[in-house]
């Protein structure tokens, strides 16, 4: 039988088995190659490639992008339960059963909540907003007030019959344009009353929205203080409004025993003792002695004035404070009464106003009568004795009653207590006595000095 040849193209059902051959060296680039035979195969020169390209079969894998990683979700115990308001996802557990699905009820309380939460969390925003828009709105206020609006357009002075506006203005240090809120007031009316010394208060008062104010109150006379020579007037507020070399008639009583070293127009009388004592004290100490004591003459005045307001007894030109333990007054310029200590001041200046004014003792003293009445034993019998002159202070120009309210202006309030008692006289120190029971004034014994004693009655 004759042997078919298979066709040369087509190729057989089986794969050829392939020779297996040891790889090819690849001979560095230094070697050369060396030409062969055609029938021989040769080695292939190494290929060179540029650094960022790689042969076949050798390339690198290529750079994706970098992918973030994941944390894997926490593993937590069943019984683990989150923190309010942590975001916590559990691993999922495909096999687990589903939760059931909410009730209508429930579906419509979780949107309440979200709704209230989503409105607390609006009224918070809105209430921000509102401060933020208090501030601003304050802030251009305050600015626009300082600036714009308030400004003075008119001054007016007024209560005094001393000091007309012209005086006044060029020492206030305000002028017309000036904001009425960026000016300090109680400083203006400190340095106003400084520069007026026969004012006694001064006030300033705004008056908006564009009207300022000045109000003077002029110093009226109240007391005539002697010193050095000199008669002081002052005002209510203790203020020293003038200075003369006389005792004048409606200035006020005249007072002998105040110390004014160094006293100006102008001066408190409080303050100005109070400086003098510092300085004395000052003094006293560098060199080494003991300091003066704080004068207290204007406590004892201020009680003196007191007593013959609460006695309502008037007509009184002069008061002589010199000494505590000897007090005297002058009454009509006639009658010089002596009151000693300040021991039951009141109770004797009683006494005194029933002798004086009542109908009974006018047989002792009559009107007219010039003389001496010793009130220092405060008892009820108080010697007299006529005088043909007596020397009053100031000439007799002076007069106070007891609805004049020295008192309550002379001194300051701190120095409202009665002074001490320094009298070492028995009789001052004792109660008063029982005062006699004739109700009728017993006429004295005849003397040589011509001295008569009135007995006060039980009345009194």
């Amino acid at each position: 039988m004759p042997q078919t040849r298979k066709p040369a193209g087509k190729p057989s059902g089986k794969r050829p088995a392939q020779k297996r051959t040891a790889p090819r060296s690849r001979p560095s680039s230094q070697q050369q190659a060396v030409p062969a035979s055609r029938g021989t195969p040769q080695p292939r020169p190494p290929q060179e490639y540029p650094p960022n390209r790689h042969p076949p079969g050798r390339r690198p894998p290529k750079k994706r992008g970098k992918k973030s990683r994941q944390r894997p979700a926490p593993q937590h115990p069943p019984e683990w339960t989150p923190r309010s308001g942590q975001n916590v996802s559990r691993p999922i557990d495909r096999n687990a059963r589903r939760p059931q699905q909410h009730s209508q009820d429930q579906r419509a309380a979780a949107i309440g909540e979200v709704q209230r939460r989503r409105r607390r969390r609006h009224k918070r925003n809105y209430t921000l907003y509102y401060i933020i828009l208090f501030f601003f709105l304050s802030a251009t206020g305050i600015v626009l007030s300082l600036t714009v609006f308030f400004n003075i357009e008119t001054i007016t002075v007024q209560g005094s019959e001393v000091y007309a506006a012209s005086d006044v203005l060029p020492l206030l240090g305000v002028e017309t344009g000036d904001n009425l809120l960026r000016i300090n007031t109680g400083a203006m009316e400190d340095a106003l009353l400084e520069s007026l010394p026969q004012a006694d208060r001064v006030t300033i008062d705004r008056n908006f929205p564009s009207g300022l104010t000045v109000t003077i109150a002029d110093g009226e006379p109240s007391a005539q203080l002697f010193y050095d020579g000199s008669y002081y007037v002052v005002s209510q507020s203790g203020r020293i409004l003038q200075k003369n070399a006389e005792a004048r008639s409606g200035s006020g009583v005249v007072v002998v025993g105040v110390t004014l070293e160094n006293a100006q127009v102008g001066d408190y009388v409080d303050k100005l003792q109070q400086k003098n004592w510092e300085e004395a004290s000052a003094l006293a100490k560098e060199q080494g002695e003991d300091p003066p004591e704080m004068p207290d003459e204007l406590a004892s005045l201020k009680t003196l004035f007191s007593a013959l307001e609460a006695a309502e007894f008037s007509e009184v030109n002069a008061v002589d404070i010199s000494s505590e333990v000897s007090l005297t007054i002058y009454w009509q310029n006639r009658i010089e009464i002596r009151l000693g200590s300040f021991s039951e001041l009141e109770y004797k200046l009683r006494f005194v106003k029933e002798v004086l004014t009542g109908e009974e003792y006018s047989a002792i003293i009559p009107p007219g009568e010039a003389g001496i009445l010793d009130a220092q034993s405060a008892s009820s019998v108080m010697p007299f004795q006529p005088a043909a002159g007596i020397e009053v202070p100031g000439g007799g120009a002076g007069e106070w009653n007891w609805d004049d309210g020295l008192a309550d202006e002379t001194a300051p309030e701190d120095a409202s207590s009665q002074p001490e008692d320094v009298s070492s006289t028995p009789e001052d120190s004792s109660a008063p006595s029982e005062p006699s029971s004739d109700s009728s004034a017993a006429l004295p014994d005849g003397d040589s000095g011509g001295e008569s004693q009135v007995s006060v009655s039980d009345s009194t």
